[in-house]
This record gives structure tokens, C-alpha cells and sequence, in this order.
């Protein structure tokens, strides 16, 4: 809601100016402020626009279903407490923060952001996320029966009173390595993602007045990053990791495959 009302000020209110004419320039009048704006966005390349609102979305989705529901995930495969599996995910966290943060040095202080290329880096860290969630998935040889809760003999574990698929669920047995495996290509995929797309929708942009598609751009991140928590919970609750696992990772690649699809005209716009 907040954002539909600072998307509407940034129409109604805030003008662009161009520095070339700002001193001759007199405030124009709304209807023609608007048609202008119109006219500008209308010749914009219009599947770029789409692309780069679905991608942030399939982006945006990934991130937040997996901080919706690791923990949970950890509270009821890992056969700990709770004061433990908050300890996990703290130190989880911390790691994937200062993996995070070396991947930003690594851009601001190496050539690696004037070589590397936006429109391929964008797709690699989308590939961060599909990997995450590929190698973290329960595959069979590497996972076994999640561990029932017993208020008597095992205080642990995964409460069957409240999911359905305890005694059938699986998790995978290499808790540390699932871990490494979440907070290292976290840490990457997010702050290069970023990078990778603030440039990359600018470009599409060009030299219009930005204020009403970047607002659009922020709304539709927003509608992703509020229906990922919701859903991701409710297809955890009903179905347990595994499925969500797979649909979430089938969002990335086909994230991955539209990219490419369009990698001819990203490639025409230099970015």
C-alpha cells in the first residue's frame, strides 16, 4: 500500500528535470506532464520491460521463500531445539552476510564490474539460487527419514500433530554441507543479482523519466516478496520441503530460460 501511494507522489509530484533546460524551463501543466510520460514509456522495448519485471519477481520469490522457510526446515529435520536451531541459522546467516559483503568488495575494488558483463552476471546469480536449492534437495543416497517427535523418549524433531507428512518426509543427511551449500550461493547470487539488475533496467529505461517505471519495478518486487512467504508456508505445511524445494527451483530455471531467450536483445542493447 505504502508503495502504490509513494508510486503515485512520484507521478503527480516529482518531475525529472533536465539539466540542459533548467533554467528555462517552466513547470509544466500535469495532463501534459503525464502525456509526456506516456509517449516516452510507450516506446520503450515492451518485452525487455516485462522481462525484467518477471525476472525481479522469479528473483525476489526465491529469496524470500527461502528465508520464509529455512526455519522451520531446521526446527523440524535437524532433530535439535530450538535455542539450537536459532543458533544454526544465526551463524548461517552471519556467514552468507560476510560472503555478501566480500562479493560487493570484490566488484568495488577489482575490474571485475567494467568486464563482467550485466546482462551475464544476472543469470549467474539466478543460477545460485537454482544450484542452492537443487543441491540442497533431499536427493535419494544422500537423505533419510526425518526423525519423529516423541514428548517422551524424543523431544526433538518433527511435530506429526501438526504436518501430515512427517512419517513420510526425508531430509537430507549432510546438515553442515546443506548449510555451506545455502550461505555461500546466498551470499553471492543476492548482492550480484542486485548489481547485475538495477543496471541492467536502467539501460532498458534509457534516458525517459524513470520515477513512474521504477515505482512499477518496486511494486511488482513487493507483490513477489509478500505472496513468497505465504505460499512458500502453506506448500511447506501441506506438502513438507521436497516439493517446495522442486516448484521453487523450477521457478529459477525457468527464470534461467527466459533470460537466454532474450539474451539477442539484451545483447543488442550492449548491457
Amino acid at each position: 500500500i505504502l508503495n502504490f501511494a509513494t508510486l503515485l507522489i512520484a507521478i503527480f509530484c516529482f518531475e525529472e528535470p533536465d539539466l540542459d533546460e533548467l533554467e528555462d524551463e517552466k513547470q509544466m501543466p500535469l495532463d501534459q506532464a503525464m502525456c509526456k510520460a506516456w509517449n516516452q514509456i510507450k516506446k520503450l522495448d515492451r518485452s525487455l520491460v516485462v522481462l525484467c519485471f518477471v525476472e525481479k519477481s522469479f528473483s525476489s520469490y526465491g529469496f524470500a521463500a527461502m528465508y520464509t522457510t529455512m526455519s522451520p526446515y531446521v526446527t523440524e529435520t535437524f532433530n535439535v531445539s530450538e535455542a539450537q536451531a536459532l543458533w544454526i541459522l544465526s551463524v548461517a546467516q552471519s556467514v552468507a552476510g560476510c560472503i555478501s559483503l566480500a562479493t560487493v568488495a570484490i566488484f568495488m575494488l577489482s575490474p571485475l564490474a567494467r568486464i563482467a558483463k550485466a546482462r551475464y552476471l544476472f543469470p549467474f546469480a539466478l543460477s545460485c539460487y537454482f544450484l542452492m536449492y537443487l543441491l540442497s534437495f533431499p536427493w535419494p543416497g544422500i537423505s533419510e527419514e526425518i526423525p519423529l517427535r516423541n514428548n517422551e523418549t524424543a523431544p526433538y524433531g518433527c511435530d506429526a500433530d501438526r504436518y501430515t507428512w512427517c512419517g513420510d518426509g526425508i531430509t537430507i543427511t549432510q546438515h553442515i554441507f546443506w548449510l555451506g551449500i545455502c550461505s555461500i550461493l546466498f551470499g553471492i547470487g543476492i548482492p550480484v543479482s542486485l548489481i547485475a539488475f538495477d543496471t541492467i533496467y536502467s539501460k532498458v529505461l534509457g534516458s525517459i523519466d524513470q520515477n513512474i517505471m521504477q515505482g512499477l519495478l518496486i511494486i511488482m518486487d513487493d507483490l513477489a516478496l509478500a505472496g513468497a512467504p505465504m505460499i512458500s508456508t502453506k506448500s511447506f505445511e501441506a506438502f513438507g520441503p521436497g516439493p517446495m524445494w522442486l516448484s521453487v527451483a523450477g521457478i529459477c530455471l525457468l527464470g534461467l530460460v527466459l533470460w537466454m531467450a532474450m539474451m539477442p536483445k539484451l545483447k543488442r542493447l550492449n548491457i
